[in-house]
Parts: C-alpha cells; structure tokens; sequence
C-alpha cells in the first residue's frame, strides 16, 4: 500500500514547490524489496523519485507489516483554481521475484494572485516659458507579479484633462505608447515596457505643472492592476514690457516741459514689480511726478525720477507724467531725455524697454533798449542855454550879409 501527502494544500499561482511524504506498507505474508518510487505531477510524464530533491534511498527491504518513509520535493504549476493532482507509484517484489505495484495520490490547489506592475515616468522637458509648449515624458512599466500582464491603457492627468497617450489628438502631439503588449513575467525577459509621448504644456505665470501617467493592465483571470507616477515641467513667466516716452511743445528757457511716459505689457505673464527710470539730462529739473496706482520719487536734486508699483498684468498699461523745468542749454542744441522700464519678471524682447525723445529750447529774444525823446522846456524851466544859442544864430547871420556885397564887387573887376 501506498500513501501521500502534502506539505501544502496550495500554491500561489502560477505555482511553487511542494514537498510531498511518501509511505509504503508491505502488507504481504513475506517481506518484499521496494524497487522503484515514480512520480507524475498533473499530466506530466513519470520521473524517478530519486532523481529528485528526497531523502528517498532505493532499493528498501519492508518486513511483514513493516512501512518505509520518505520525502521528495517537486514544482507544481497551474492557473488559479486548479487542483493539481500528484500521483506517486511504487514497485516492490517477493523473494521470488512476483511484482507488485500500488500508488498514493495528493492534490494541491492552485490559487489566484493579482497582477502587480510598477510605472516609472521621467521627463526630459524640465522648464518651458510661458505661454508654454511641447514637453516630452517617457514611460517604463514593469511587470512585477510571477504571471504576464497585458497592458489595457495609458493615460495622462493634466490638471483637469484626462488624456489617452496612446492617440496623437488635442494636446498629444507625438508618441509611440500602445496598448495590447505583453509584459513577461517577473525576472523573464521581456518583464518591461517603454514608450514616449509629448503633449502641450500651457501656463501665463509662474507654476509648477505636475502631470500623473497611469497605467491598466490584466492577467490571465482578467485580474486588473493599476499603477502611475507623475513628473513635474516648470513654467517660467514672460513679460514684454515696453515704453513709449512723448513731449509737449518747445519750452523756452526757464519755463516747464511735460514729458509723457506710456508703458505696456504685451504678456504673455503679468510683469512683477516693474520700475520705470527717468534721467534727467543736464539743463533739466524734474519737479513733479504723477501715475496712478504707482510711487513715484524724484531724487539727486531734480535729475532722477523713479515710479514702481506691484505688478502690470497682461495687457495692461499705465501712464507717467513728468513737469520738468528747462535752462539755457547755450549751445543751441536740443535736450534729450531717455526713460526706461524694466521687471524681475524675465522679458523676451528689450529693444523696446527703452524710448528717447529731444525737445527745442526757444530762446528768449532781448528787445532793443528805447532812445530818449526830446523836450521843449516847460515854463519855469532854465532858459540859459536857449538863449545862448539864439544869440550865436543872429551874429552868424548879420555876418553873412555883410560879406555878401563885398563878394559882389570883387566879381565885377
């Protein structure tokens, strides 16, 4: 007789080793010689005990009533919910070579575990600046139970969007992620998966966009298994800042001149902080400063004025207007003056964070000093002088009619 047993009443699919107890019992009237054990696992083909991991030791004499004992190991595999018999066969003979064989039986259950995967995503796009654009992430899946696994779906989270990467659509732009593939089982060749995909990224302002992959796969029950990672792309914000600077009129000297200051913000990202310097030139003074919503300063005595304010978002734009009072250049030449703008905030263009602008001095125009009028004395006044010259008018011309006839005489000779 024969009989076996089991170390285990189940295995984990898609199997293990199980150590199985053998017990041979003669009972005959004469002892018998145990010649041979076989095993057959399942529907496989018979293997010879001893071959295997045992303690079994061939051939054994069994007296009368007598038993022998031992124990061999073996790999029993199969799909959850299996019972996977084992069927162990031993041969004896007589002292007069008459053979006899019997055989014992054990069955181990086979029993189900679910798929585990891993999902490793990494991306290669660390920072983009705003409005954003394309970022590239690859995608490593791993096949972590003693089964294959059949990737079902990958699919990205974006904030409020639930993408599918496997499909080149809305912000997919590019990718070579499927589904369908096998993934081998754990420690087998072929136990991994990798793809890449690039989606568009967008974003105004400063931001941290952290985007989730996650990954569905089955086995062969159709058990499910679900696993993500995330990475993050850093969106760095861009403000185009610009200035236009405009003066009223042609001062003249010593008067006020009213400098106009325009500064826009093109986007796409509101500007932080941003200053606005106005130099004074020589020959000019600042003494005012207005622009709502801004702080304004003038300092080194008339020749810097500085405004700030919080932030400008996209879009916006805001005035600045400068009094100035204007000297006598001396030369002629016009004064020009230079405003600039600027922001922490990273700007994609400075060709227009700067503007110039000249203004003519009108010279001041002197009038001729006005030459003094002649009186006639008032009554009252001193005659003297008068009178002086009256009487040297009438002896100058008794004099002349005196020498005219004398004149006459001596023409006649």
């Amino acid at each position: 007789s024969v009989s076996k047993t089991a170390d285990v009443a189940s295995v984990p699919e898609p199997g293990g080793v199980v150590t199985f107890t053998v017990v041979v019992g003669n009972d005959s009237v004469e002892p018998v010689t145990l010649t041979s054990l076989s095993d057959v696992v399942g529907a496989g083909t018979a293997v010879d005990v001893t071959s295997l991991d045992t303690t079994c030791v061939l051939p054994q004499v069994i007296a009368v009533d007598g038993v022998y004992s031992c124990t061999f190991t073996v790999a029993v595999s199969g799909n959850a919910g299996d019972s996977v018999g084992d069927v162990v066969t031993a041969t004896a003979i007589d002292d007069d070579d008459n053979e006899v064989t019997a055989d014992g039986s054990a069955a181990v259950a086979v029993t189900d575990v679910g798929p585990t995967i891993t999902v490793d995503k990494v991306g290669t796009t660390e920072s983009l600046e705003a409005p954003g654009g394309p970022a590239s992430f690859t995608v490593t899946v791993t096949n972590t139970s003693p089964e294959p696994v059949t990737i079902q779906s990958i699919r990205d989270a974006v904030g409020d969007l639930d993408i599918d990467v496997t499909e080149v659509a809305g912000p997919v732009t590019e990718t070579t992620c499927s589904v369908g593939s096998i993934l081998a089982a754990a420690g087998q060749e072929g136990d991994t998966y990798e793809c890449t995909f690039t989606l568009t990224i967008t974003g105004n302002e400063a931001a941290e966009v952290t985007d989730v992959v996650t990954v569905v796969a089955t086995d062969d029950e159709d058990n499910e298994v679900t696993a993500d990672d995330d990475a993050t792309t850093n969106l760095t914000p861009v403000a185009d800042l610009a200035i236009v600077k405009e003066v009223d009129g042609s001062p003249g000297i010593g008067m006020s001149v009213v400098y106009t200051l325009t500064i826009t913000n093109a986007g796409p990202s509101a500007a932080v902080a941003p200053i606005v310097t106005d130099q004074m030139p020589q020959f000019l003074t600042a003494t005012s400063v207005t622009a709502e919503g801004w702080e304004c300063e003038i300092t080194a005595e008339g020749r810097t004025v500085t405004c700030t304010t919080d932030a400008l978002a996209s879009g916006e734009s805001a005035t600045i207007v400068v009094v100035a009072t204007v000297a006598d250049p001396g030369n002629g030449n016009p004064i020009v003056n230079t405003a600039t703008v600027g922001s922490p905030t990273p700007d994609p263009d400075l060709t227009n964070n700067t503007d110039t602008v000249s203004v003519d001095v009108v010279p001041t125009v002197l009038e001729p000093a006005a030459s003094p009028t002649p009186s006639i004395p008032r009554t009252g006044q001193n005659l003297r002088g008068w009178l002086v010259a009256a009487d040297a008018l009438l002896i100058l011309g008794i004099a002349l009619l005196l020498i005219k006839p004398a004149l006459l005489v001596r023409r006649g000779h």
